[in-house]
């Protein structure tokens, strides 16, 4: 019994010298990692507005493009009409024939036009900036000249204003109803193009990523706690 005793003690002590480093290497390697983070999670109120804009961005855009696809039809119908396909060609005609009895004319100008080409060339990109210029150096004494003579016939079309009053409120107010509502249209159309979404997209990023936006616009996530491994 004494060698077997001797054998398994040799056993265990082996196993033991083995094992040691490797438990210490384990228990030194063990490391504490947080969970990845939760993407944030909008406020109830802004998830609502969110998810209900998202609807009608989806319901104006689809009516829009029905429309456009039928207004689309209804013109190549109205194009391919037999009527309107012989007047097309009447009048390709009429403007192929007034070009031709026009152009020995103007090749005679021809020589005259041609060396003021390159002069019209280096102007054209001051052409809108003066332009604009121009309009604006106009409209000041335009708006002040508008003013003095609304003043000084104010009892002329005060009276004509109040007793026709009936027509033009309305007409008015449904103008204003009507470029409200065409104005909104357009903005959810140009929004939903690509430009208009990387527009918002870096507006709404500009915004949320600053600490008051975060607090306000995203619910404010509980401390998970870490994981040992």
């Amino acid at each position: 019994a004494r060698p077997h005793s001797i054998l398994k003690r040799c056993v265990f002590s082996s196993l033991s010298a083995v094992l040691s480093p490797i438990q210490k290497i384990s228990m030194s390697t063990t490391t504490t990692t947080k969970p990845p983070a939760a993407a944030p999670q909008l406020r109830p109120p802004f998830k609502l507005v969110a998810h209900v804009s998202s609807k009608i961005a989806g319901t104006v855009n689809g009516a829009i493009d029905g429309t456009l696809s039928i207004l689309g039809k209804s013109a190549n119908a109205f194009l391919s009409n037999s009527l309107i396909v012989s007047a097309t060609k009447s009048i390709r005609r009429l403007e192929a024939n007034v070009q031709g009895k026009v152009r020995p004319y103007t090749a005679k100008t021809q020589p005259y036009v041609q060396p003021l080409v390159p002069y019209m060339n280096k102007a054209r990109p001051y052409i809108p900036p003066v332009i604009v210029a121009f309009i604006a150096l106009a409209s000041i004494p335009i708006f002040f000249t508008t003013l003095v003579v609304a003043f000084f016939t104010a009892p002329i079309w005060l009276t004509v204003g109040f007793f026709t009053a009936f027509i033009w409120i309305p007409v008015a107010f449904f103008t204003f109803l009507s470029s409200v509502f065409v104005g909104f249209i357009a903005a959810v159309r140009y929004f939903s193009l690509p430009t208009g979404k990387a527009f918002l997209q870096r507006w709404w990023v500009a915004i949320s990523s600053t600490p008051s936006g975060r607090k306000i616009f995203f619910v404010t996530a509980k401390p998970v706690p870490a994981i040992t491994k």
